[in-house]
């Protein structure tokens, strides 16, 4: 009897994502795979890798299947982070990719992210709804042709290659820097300790195993699942400690004293310390100031974006950016085709902290610092867009100013805030900020009034 149709739900604004077993299965990575071969056509190279989730496995092999039984000749990397696969898409001018992983969801989930030419996000509004609709409407007889080649050594040649060499760590002498790294029994178990060393670098791993249970500490690093990195960090003397999600796009940073830097904050270093006059950084409409102070400093350019890395790499692409950057610890680099990369982030961290010769947590005081409170408010998924269009005609009614990109976002004296609908879950996001911790009362205060919560 044939599975029953995957629910609607699993095509969001970003990917394809469910619960394995329950959402998506095997069957739907096959209907997914052979109407992505129909959607960029008969004869296109595409990418293919898995993370290490429970079914990633097997829906691998029936979206292999179905990918080359639909015309496509598909280089499969194995095992990898997402990173990897963004990677060979742009590096050997392929058509597009898949990328079987859930990203930091927890382990009952798993899904597909999902490529095209240069690298470009399908998600639903920029290509996905079209594969959905093959995939409801019924697919086309199967085209011969295909192939599958295994080019999981090229890819990791590649790849170790460009990251030790572009993230600056080749240039960098031997230096007793010690870094505790918490892989977090994703995909970058075993070949993000390996690359770092063969850079040089000295360190440090923890929750280094492949595990589709994630016991070291779950998929996603942040507050409440670092304590471990936290005291690896202090106990042995640590420089700093990074830690990466599930599939390996986001790095988490601790210091020296073992806190945990919020992305934005690292970003801010990256900015400070890498860009130059006139250099483009792109960043999501929620980051704190100092991002926007950091950009002043080096005299670079602003461009505030949409949160999301579809949107981030639209605006890096466009604007041909030197940086950019997300609240959530994503960090995108034009010396790796604009990719979000943990282990890129790491490397280059290392490199900053290196040169400079101070501790991660003297360069993050030399920053301006700024009070914030982010809040997810629950609501009905067909309320949010309302709830959050309502408070954006509040807010402009009481002639307060106004950005509009992304949801909005409201500034005043010293304080500012943004709402905005969540991408991925029914809620409202509410990030406030302001230098004093009255100025941040009354931003938090006041987004609540226009949502009408008080």
């Amino acid at each position: 009897m044939e599975n029953p149709k995957a629910p609607d739900s699993i095509y969001r604004t970003y990917d394809v994502r469910g619960i394995y077993g329950k959402e998506i299965n095997e069957d739907t990575a096959d209907k997914i795979g052979a109407a992505f071969a129909q959607y960029i056509g008969h004869g296109k190279r595409v990418a293919f890798g898995r993370d290490i989730r429970h079914g990633s496995r097997e829906m691998s092999e029936r979206m292999l299947a179905a990918l080359s039984g639909n015309g496509l000749d598909v280089m499969d990397l194995g095992l990898v982070p997402t990173p990897m696969v963004y990677f060979t898409i742009r590096h050997n001018g392929l058509d597009g990719g898949i990328m079987v992983t859930a990203s930091h969801n927890p382990k009952e989930w798993n899904g597909f992210k999902i490529f095209g030419a240069n690298g470009k996000i399908l998600g639903m509004g920029s290509g996905l709804e079209d594969i959905k609709r093959i995939v409801d409407s019924g697919m086309k007889g199967a085209q011969a042709g295909g192939s599958v080649t295994d080019f999981s050594a090229d890819a990791l040649r590649d790849y170790s290659s460009t990251v030790v060499q572009k993230s600056g760590a080749a240039s960098i002498p031997m230096h007793k820097l010690r870094i505790g790294l918490d892989t977090g029994n994703g995909s970058y178990s075993i070949i993000g300790p390996q690359i770092m060393r063969q850079a040089g670098i000295d360190v440090i791993p923890m929750n280094d195993a492949y595990d589709p249970e994630f016991g070291g500490r779950g998929p996603e690093p942040k507050e409440g699942t670092l304590d471990g990195l936290s005291r690896l960090v202090v106990e042995k003397k640590l420089d700093f400690g990074v830690a990466f999600d599930a599939d390996g796009d986001r790095a988490v940073f601790v210091d020296d004293k073992g806190s945990i830097i919020r992305g934005d904050v690292s970003l801010s270093l990256f900015i400070k310390s890498l860009a130059r006059p006139s250099d483009r950084i792109v960043y999501e409409i929620s980051c704190s100031k100092v991002v926007e102070d950091m950009i002043a400093q080096v005299g670079a350019v602003p461009v505030p974006s949409r949160i999301g890395r579809r949107f981030i790499l639209e605006n890096m692409e466009r604007e041909r950016a030197r940086l950019g950057g997300e609240i959530s610890s994503h960090t995108y680099f034009s010396e790796l085709y604009n990719g979000d990369d943990a282990l890129f982030s790491a490397m280059a961290m290392y490199c900053i902290v290196a040169r400079t010769g101070k501790r991660l947590s003297e360069l993050i005081a030399e920053m301006p610092h700024y009070e914030l409170e982010a809040l997810e408010i629950p609501v009905d998924e067909k309320e949010k867009h309302r709830i959050v269009d309502e408070a954006r005609g509040r807010a402009q009614a009481e002639g307060l100013e106004t950005v509009l990109i992304d949801g909005v976002k409201v500034i005043g004296g010293d304080w500012r805030f943004v709402i905005r609908p969540s991408n991925t879950t029914p809620a409202i996001r509410l990030v406030a900020e302001s230098r004093t911790r009255q100025g941040l009362d009354k931003a938090v205060s006041m987004a609540k009034s226009l949502l009408g919560m008080q």
